[in-house]
Parts: C-alpha cells; structure tokens; sequence
C-alpha cells in the first residue's frame, strides 16, 4: 500500500522538522512559500496539505483560495496552523501545536476521506 502524501507548506524550518518527526508513516513533501506549495500541490495531488498562514510570496490563505479555485486540487483536505485563528473553511490549529493533537487532526481526516 502506497504512503498517504502529505505536503507541509511553513516558511520555518522547525515545522518542517517537528512535523517530520510526528508524521513518520506518511509520505511528506515541503515547500517554504505559498506559491511554491501551490505549485507542488498541482504537480504532486496530495492527500493533505498543511498549511502555515504568514508566510512570504503568499500567504496560507492566498494559498487555499488557488487550492480551492482550481478543479485538479479543489478536493484535497487541508489544515490551516496560525498563531491567531482565521476561518477559511478548513480544520485549524494553533501554532505552537502538540504532536498529539496534530496527529489526531490528520488521524481524522484520513479516516473521514476512507469512510467516504
């Protein structure tokens, strides 16, 4: 069975690593930037997609509307982290976020996605 992908788009190197070490059984891909996630996010289709809002380039948010503006990526699960709450449709977390509560979050939408 092939890896669930995962793409983890934070212009900070530490949410990279710390989701890397929480999120071992999934395939993970980075991106620092908005623009960047959002182009790999059209070449890769994700499984999820994972979010930081302030960024540079392009904001989480920016990021998310393209996602959900293009019929390729429209359906791909996201989570938005943030410092401060922004509702932009999708699960949130607050940043700094603890392994256990990330892990639940990602646990349940996959398992939503398969029951579907």
């Amino acid at each position: 069975m092939e890896l669930k992908k995962i793409l983890v788009v934070d212009d900070l190197q530490i949410y990279h690593n710390t989701l890397a070490s929480y999120l071992k059984e999934y395939n993970l891909y980075f991106a620092y930037n908005g623009q960047d996630g959002y182009n790999i996010a059209k070449e890769i289709i994700p499984d999820l997609i994972i979010i930081d809002n302030h960024m540079p380039i392009m904001t989480g948010e920016e990021m998310i509307s393209k996602i959900y503006d293009n019929s390729q990526t429209t359906n791909i699960p996201i989570i938005l982290m943030s410092a401060h709450y922004i509702n932009v449709g999708c699960p949130f977390i607050y940043k700094p976020f603890d392994k256990n509560s990330i892990i639940n979050i990602v646990n349940n939408i996959f398992q939503k996605t398969i029951s579907i």
